[in-house]
């Protein structure tokens, strides 16, 4: 059987994003930036959620299942990244994911907790 991946992605608001698409000087604070956003948004759509483009990637949690090479069924449950984690290196994380066993750094296996 072939491996399945689910996988759950959690997002804030990009303030920084925010800041330069608006032209909102550094002086205020990011969370004034959102605040802002998040209240215009709302008045314009009727919801708080911000276009994909102003979202910025915090986690993404991902169940695996996968056959061992003896036929077991495998799963495996965990998220990618941690408090100190950028969304670079979340994605990054993501897409590195595939059915071979062990392929993580050490480094890496720091920020994927649970796949190994």
């Amino acid at each position: 059987m072939a491996g399945v991946l689910v996988f759950d992605i959690e997002t804030i608001p990009d303030a920084a994003g925010i800041r330069r698409l608006e032209g909102i000087p550094d002086s205020v604070s990011d969370i004034d930036v959102v605040t802002q956003a998040l209240a215009e948004r709302k008045e314009k759509t009727g919801t708080e959620f911000m276009p994909l483009h102003l979202q910025k990637v915090v986690a993404i949690s991902c169940v695996i299942r996968r056959t061992t090479r003896d036929g077991a069924p495998q799963f495996k449950v965990g998220s990618l990244g941690d408090a100190n984690s950028s969304e670079k290196e979340i994605i990054q994380a993501f897409f590195e994911i595939d059915n071979k066993p062990n392929r993580y750094s050490q480094r890496q296996s720091r920020s994927i907790r649970g796949f190994l």
